[in-house]
């Protein structure tokens, strides 16, 4: 199916965004959906840009020159006809729309500004900076659900999960793809499976990815039904490892990787308990921190300056959703517990220069807690936070999502992001998912 820019639409509403806009929730038409609307919500709301179809799985992206990038769909909007990749400048209104028949995952920036992003078809799209289209690779089976992102490694190598890890060349060519159904010598074949986190790339170059699925273990026979497990991939896309997580039935939470090597990851149960990992780069295990109460991870882990990781978990039939703040020994800090229950914690936390945490919840609030866990203050978006994380530029500005298709931009004290190894989903503002010491 074509993909295409509107052009005609995003040029007229460029123009029209030209005049400042004077009346509440004023509406735009065509590309964008509406146009930017400016409030004070307590000093809070610098903007907020409708793009008129849920911003569900997809995290903002920051660009070079302070463009915000982020898509749409998903979460009852896969019937709207405005959906794609929109490209919003920092005062708010529409720089372009790049439209997609489905509903699109979070982009990530290359370093000559290109914007690669994933569709619900497994289509990955290599898009300019003027929004018109570079190459499209059609991956092999459909995307679901989760934080999908393209990794982009030093040599412009961009990394994507679908049914196999692929590495693409920058100019849209194969470069390898790594077949998880064998694995070391066949000693473990996979019947069925499906990568639905985002890669993470260590500073040798390696590839790190959950995968979720049935494995049968031919020596002895055994049939291990829904159990995943986490993969390491050489740059040269051979196995270097893979560890079955026992006790586990998927893996929707995204690696991060510490400052020394350490992997860290969410893994969910059938049970009343669930799972946060640190792994050695070497595949063995550092340790493991159990939750009960039931409620699965879907966030990603953040790590801040000191070593803390932060992760959410979703509520529980006997528990409200929580922001873990684990110790680098695995041991808790503290937790922050979403006042309200069955509202879910989906989003990653990002943490702030000034060590300040933020993160979404379900509620459709957007928290900020002070280094304690304690809050700072919260902003009440008015419509869920599901997948989508926050990015945050050098000003304080902060962007988020939410299930109305509303990208807001709030102020905030924290000038940038925190200088640590994995402060956010997808480690940095340009969503690499690359950890570069």
């Amino acid at each position: 199916m074509e993909k295409k820019i509107n052009f005609f639409t995003t040029s007229f509403l460029s123009l029209l965004f030209i005049i400042p806009m004077t009346l509440s929730n004023c509406g735009g038409g065509g590309g964008g959906g509406g146009g930017a609307t400016s409030g004070s919500g307590g000093n809070r709301l610098k903007w907020k840009y409708p793009t008129g179809s849920p911003i569900y799985y997809s995290s903002p992206a920051i660009g070079p020159s302070g463009t915000i990038y982020v898509g749409n769909g998903g979460a009852g909007g896969y019937n709207s006809p405005i959906r794609g990749i929109f490209a919003v400048n920092p005062d708010g209104t529409l720089k372009w729309r790049f439209d997609i028949s489905t509903y699109a995952f979070t982009p990530s920036i290359g370093a000559d500004g290109t914007i690669y992003v994933q569709d619900s078809t497994s289509s990955l799209y290599a898009i300019n900076t003027d929004g018109t289209p570079k190459w499209k690779y059609n991956l092999d089976v459909t995307a679901y659900v989760g934080q999908v992102a393209p990794a982009i490694g030093p040599d412009g190598t961009i990394y994507i999960g679908a049914k196999y890890l692929y590495a693409i060349n920058s100019d849209g060519t194969l470069k390898w793809n790594f077949n998880t159904d064998l694995l070391g010598n066949s000693q473990v074949s996979m019947l069925t499976h499906y990568i639905r986190t985002s890669p993470a790339i260590a500073p040798d170059g390696t590839i790190y990815y959950g995968v979720n699925g049935d494995f049968f273990n031919p020596g002895p026979p055994t049939f291990i039904h829904g159990y995943a497990m986490m993969v390491a991939v050489n740059a040269d896309g051979t196995l270097k490892w893979y560890e079955i997580l026992d006790g586990t039935n998927a893996i929707f939470s995204s690696p991060a990787i510490g400052s020394d090597g350490t992997i860290y990851f969410g893994a969910e149960t059938s049970s009343d308990n669930n799972y946060v990992y640190a792994m050695n780069p070497d595949g063995t295990q550092k340790w493991q921190y159990v939750i009960t109460g039931g409620g699965t991870f879907r966030s990603s882990p953040a790590i801040g300056p000191d070593g803390t990781v932060y992760i959410g978990k979703k509520a529980g039939t006997n528990a409200n959703a929580v922001l873990l703040a684990l110790n680098p020994n695995g041991t808790l800090k503290w937790k922050f517990e979403v006042p309200t229950g069955n509202a879910d914690i989906y989003s990653t936390p990002m943490i702030g220069a000034d060590g300040i945490v933020y993160f979404g919840a379900e509620t459709g609030y957007f928290y900020a807690l002070n280094p304690d866990g304690t809050l700072a203050w919260e902003y009440n978006t008015n419509n869920g936070i599901n997948w989508t994380s926050p990015a945050i530029d050098n000003n304080g500005t902060i962007y988020i999502g939410n299930n109305n298709g509303d990208l807001f931009a709030l102020n905030s004290t924290s000038l940038g992001l925190a200088s640590s190894p994995w402060p956010k989903f997808r480690k940095d503002n340009n969503n690499t998912g690359m950890y570069v010491p």
